[in-house]
C-alpha cells in the first residue's frame, strides 16, 4: 500500500491578542510597513483538517543571460468554510480575539508534510486574502491565497542615510540590506559574495537592491520553501550539491546507494491460497496454511513432515530470472520445539543458512548466479523428521543482489502489489509514484518543468461516497530538477 504524506496547514490564529503587534497590511495602527514586527515565530493554529487543495508555486526566469530573476513563492489553499469559520464577517467564529477577526490579509501562513517521521517545509508567508464563496443550499468555501515574503521586503520602504558598504562583497551586502529592515538572523541563508560593489545609502524598497546585489554577483536571490531569504553566489552553480548531481531519478531501475526491492515471490506469505506452494521427496510433507504462527499479515505455510523418506521439502517456484545476474532467496521459518532444523536452499544449488532455533521466526537466505529464468527455492529438513513434526514458513522473498533486503509484499509500508494482490510480484522504490511525466523544454526558464501526476491519469481526483477532502488530486510540481533517465540512473 503507497503511503502519501501528511500535510499540515497552519495559520497564526493560535494566540489572538498576542498577535496585536504584527504586521497587517491596511491596518490603520499595525500597516506600517517600517515600524511594526514582520512576523510571529510559534503562534500557529492547524487548520489542515478544513483543507480541500492545496497548490504550492515558485520558479525563476532568465532575464538576461546569465542573468536569473526567481519569483514570488504563491500557496492557494481550498477550505471547508461551511461553519464560517474562515469568514471575515462572522465576530462569533473561533478566530476572533477582543471581537476583532483574525481572519485577515497579512496572517503568517506555513505549510508543511510529514513523510517517514520527517517533516518538510512546502511554503512560509503570508495571506494574501480570504475569499469566500458560497454553494447553495448550506455548504461555503474560502479561497486562500498566500505570498511569500518578497512581497514583504518589496513593500518595506527605507529612507536613504549615509552612504556606506564601499568595497564589501555582495554576501555582505545581502546582511546589510536585510539587516536594515530587521529581518531575522535566523531567516536567511547567506553565501561569501565573489564580488564587490560600491556604497549604498539603502533607500527605496528593500527586495530592488537584493535583486541589484544579486544581479552584480550573478548569483540567485529567493524567499525558500521555509520563508528564509537564500543568497546563492556566482560560484554556486559550479560547486553546490544541488546544481551538480541529481536531485531526483524517475524509473524503476535499482539506484545505487539506495534499497529498492522487488520481490519475484508471487505468493510470498501464503495469505489467501497455496498457489506457487509445493512439496517432494519420496516422503513429502502435507502441505496447508496456518494461523497458529506468522510472521506477516495473519497466515502462514505450514509443512507437517511424514517419517523419513528422501529429500522432502516444502517450497516456491519463482520465475523472471535473468541468466548471469545474482539473486538472493530468502524465508522466515519458524520450527517448534521437538521438530528438525531446517535449511534453505535452491533446487540444484548450494545450500544455504540454517536454523538451530526454537519456537521462534527466524529468515534463511541462500544466494546464487541465475543460470535459468526460474528458480525452485525449498526448505528441507537438516535430519530425519518424525511423522507430525512441523515448520511454518512465511514471507518469502527472492530479489537481485547477494543479501536480502528488508521483506516487500503489497502488505508492507511502501510496497506494493505488481497486480493482483497475493498473486504477483512486489517492489518498494523510494519514488514518486506516477501514470505521466510531462517534461516542458523551455530555453526561456531556468530548468525544465517537470510535473508528475499519481497513477490515474494526467488529473486524477479519486473520490469516495463520503467526502471529495479524504481523496485528493495528488500532483507534484518542481522546477529545479536535474532529471536523469534510468540508464544513466543505474550507471
Amino acid at each position: 500500500m503507497t503511503t502519501l504524506p501528511t500535510v499540515t496547514v497552519e495559520a497564526a490564529f493560535a494566540s489572538g491578542a498576542s498577535t496585536s503587534d504584527y504586521l497587517h497590511l491596511d491596518d490603520t495602527a499595525r500597516g506600517l510597513l517600517d515600524t511594526a514586527t514582520l512576523a510571529s515565530g510559534d503562534t500557529w493554529e492547524d487548520i489542515s483538517s478544513y483543507v480541500h487543495r492545496i497548490g504550492v508555486k515558485r520558479g525563476a526566469t532568465r532575464v538576461e543571460s546569465p542573468i536569473l530573476r526567481y519569483e514570488s513563492g504563491t500557496a492557494a489553499v481550498e477550505l471547508d468554510n461551511s461553519d464560517r469559520r474562515f469568514d471575515p464577517t462572522n465576530l462569533s467564529g473561533p478566530y476572533v480575539s477582543a471581537g476583532v477577526t483574525q481572519v485577515t490579509p497579512m496572517r503568517a501562513i506555513r505549510i508543511r508534510a510529514t513523510w517517514a517521521g520527517v517533516t518538510y517545509d512546502l511554503f512560509r508567508g503570508f495571506a494574501d486574502g480570504w475569499k469566500i464563496s458560497y454553494i447553495p443550499p448550506n455548504y461555503s468555501l474560502c479561497a486562500l491565497t498566500a505570498t511569500d515574503a518578497t512581497k514583504v521586503l518589496t513593500n518595506y520602504q527605507r529612507a536613504a542615510v549615509g552612504a556606506v558598504g564601499g568595497g564589501e562583497n555582495t554576501g555582505a551586502r545581502v546582511t546589510r540590506i536585510l539587516n536594515s529592515v530587521s529581518w531575522s538572523a535566523s531567516d536567511r541563508i547567506i553565501a561569501t559574495g565573489n564580488t564587490t560593489v560600491q556604497a549604498t545609502t539603502l533607500d527605496g524598497d528593500a527586495w530592488t537592491e537584493l535583486l541589484l546585489t544579486s544581479d552584480t554577483e550573478l548569483g540567485e536571490i529567493y524567499v525558500d520553501e521555509a520563508g528564509r531569504v537564500y543568497f546563492r553566489n556566482r560560484q554556486a552553480v559550479m560547486t553546490d550539491l544541488r546544481s551538480t548531481s541529481a536531485n531526483a531519478v524517475f524509473g524503476d531501475q535499482p539506484v545505487t546507494g539506495v534499497e529498492t526491492t522487488v520481490n519475484l515471490v508471487t505468493n510470498p506469505s501464503a495469505e489467501t491460497t497455496l498457489d506457487s506452494w509445493a512439496v517432494g521427496g519420496s516422503l513429502p510433507p502435507t502441505l496447508g496454511r496456518s494461523t497458529t504462527h506468522a510472521e506477516f499479515g495473519s497466515w502462514a505455510v505450514l509443512a507437517t513432515w511424514d517419517t523419513g523418506g528422501t529429500g522432502p521439502y516444502v517450497g516456491t517456484t519463482v520465475s523472471g530470472l535473468s541468466v548471469g545476474k545474482t539473486y538472493v532467496a530468502s524465508a522466515y521459518v519458524y520450527v517448534p520445539s521437538g521438530s528438525p532444523d531446517v535449511v534453505i536452499t535452491i533446487s540444484g544449488g548450494p545450500l544455504g543458512t540454517s536454523t538451530s532455533t526454537k519456537d521462534a521466526f527466524v529468515r534463511l537466505s541462500v544466494s546464487d548466479v541465475a543460470t535459468a529464468t526460474s528458480w525452485s527455492v525449498q526448505i528441507w529438513p537438516v535430519t530425519s523428521p518424525t511423522s507430525g513434526q512441523k515448520v511454518y514458513v512465511d514471507g518469502a522473498q527472492v530479489e537481485e543482489g547477494a543479501t536480502p533486503e528488508t521483506y516487500c509484499d503489497g502488505t508492507q509500508t511502501s510496497c506494493e502489489w505488481d497486480g493482483t494482490a497475493h498473486a504477483s510480484t512486489s517492489r518498494r522504490l523510494p519514488e514518486l509514484h506516477y501514470a505521466d511525466v510531462e517534461i516542458d523544454y523551455d530555453d526561456s526558464t531556468i530548468a525544465n518543468y517537470v510535473k508528475i501526476t499519481r497513477v490515474g491519469g494526467a488529473e486524477q481526483t479519486a473520490q469516495d461516497a463520503t467526502s471529495e477532502q479524504l481523496y485528493l488530486t495528488q500532483t507534484f510540481e518542481r522546477t529545479d530538477l536535474i532529471m536523469e533517465a534510468d540508464d544513466a540512473a543505474a550507471g
